[in-house]
């Protein structure tokens, strides 16, 4: 009895260090397979390929497409496709290595790129992290409601439409309505050739988005009813009323993310325009004739520019406000100039002959 008695108890004892060495394994094998970098993956000739290595792959690979298209989950990948991310991340690191056994990481043009990546991940970083936590469920649903009062009382047309260039040919057109068909004679004649492939047709507009000339056009019209050539900027139209309803939204859901992003959008405005509000530019450089010329041409602006430029605009009106400096002024005004441009001049041939010593030194050490 009592040997019975010691034989459960021995048993009980390795049953449980049994469970506890089970309970060790797991968990020595959980935590090899994980560290700073993530969840282990992947071992190609022992390098290590870790989840959030894939997941950052996939990320820029899916986020150069269409915003609707979803970043695929790494678990949910084919095992030939989750193959071909592994080789490629091998791929890359192999080349790093390479690169660096070569020293090209010091070499001065590399560092200044290095450099300039650095800054534009910060750069996007920090307004991601500004905008992700101004965006918040509060702020979206109030833009929803917003947007929802905006359109009571409004109506939304789904109209078609015959654009041509003169009111000879839109009087024409009318004429031929008689004896043709709307959407065959969009296809034939209308120089809107998005709309024409489609025999005129156009999505549901509402009102407030429609051009002012047009919009009062089809207030007055009846569904499957035919305008008289209406002119606006864009040439002149003919238009059929196709369908009216009251305008509303889509369910929140469905656009939430889209009144999110918005928002997003909108701040990061507001904080580029907050940092260059009043700055004050000097160029300290002497520009030649033919590049002063063409910097007065119109270029294509940022968002960030046109916040500038207004800021600019608004500054150079009130300088145009002060009273003319004296020739006293001036000629001091003139003497600080060449100052400047003098010091300017000897920082670039220091920084000129710095850049040189470190090419050459970084041709020495390879």
């Amino acid at each position: 009895m009592y040997y019975s008695r010691k034989r459960r108890r021995s048993k009980k004892l390795f049953s449980a260090l049994v469970i506890l060495a089970s309970i060790l394994f797991l968990a020595t094998g959980f935590f090899i397979n994980r560290n700073s970098s993530g969840l282990l993956v992947a071992k190609v000739n022992e390098q290590k390929i870790y989840k959030t290595e894939i997941g950052a792959k996939l990320h820029d690979i899916f986020s150069g497409q269409n915003s609707s298209v979803k970043t695929p989950e790494i678990e949910k990948l084919p095992k030939e496709v989750l193959e071909i991310l592994v080789k490629e991340i091998y791929l890359e690191k192999e080349l790093v290595k390479k690169a660096q056994s070569e020293g090209l990481e010091k070499d001065p043009e590399i560092k200044s790129q290095i450099e300039q990546a650095k800054n534009k991940i910060l750069r996007h970083a920090y307004l991601n992290k500004l905008t992700s936590e101004a965006a918040t469920e509060e702020k979206v649903n109030n833009r929803y409601l917003e947007l929802t009062k905006d359109l009571e009382g409004k109506k939304e047309y789904q109209i078609s439409h015959i654009l041509v260039k003169t009111k000879e040919e839109a009087e024409d057109i009318l004429q031929k309505l008689k004896k043709s068909k709307f959407a065959e004679l969009a296809k034939k004649y209308s120089i809107d050739k998005e709309s024409a492939s489609n025999g005129g047709n156009l999505e549901f507009m509402v009102e407030d988005n429609l051009v002012k000339e047009i919009a009062e056009s089809v207030s007055s019209l009846k569904v499957n009813e035919v305008s008289h050539p209406i002119q606006t900027k864009f040439g002149w139209h003919i238009i059929k009323l196709n369908e009216v309803k009251e305008a509303n939204l889509p369910a929140f859901e469905s656009i939430k993310e889209s009144i999110r992003e918005q928002i997003k959008h909108n701040i990061a405005n507001e904080t580029n325009s907050r940092i260059t509000k009043d700055i004050k530019i000097k160029i300290l450089i002497k520009l030649e004739p033919e590049l002063e010329e063409d910097s007065k041409q119109e270029i294509p602006t940022t968002n960030a520019d046109n916040a500038v430029e207004s800021n600019l605009e608004s500054s150079s009106n009130e300088q145009n406000t002060e009273k003319v400096t004296t020739s006293q002024d001036s000629k001091k005004i003139k003497n600080e100039n060449s100052s400047e441009e003098h010091e300017i001049k000897q920082e670039n041939k220091e920084e000129e002959k710095a850049s040189s010593k470190e090419k050459n030194n970084a041709k020495k050490s390879n």
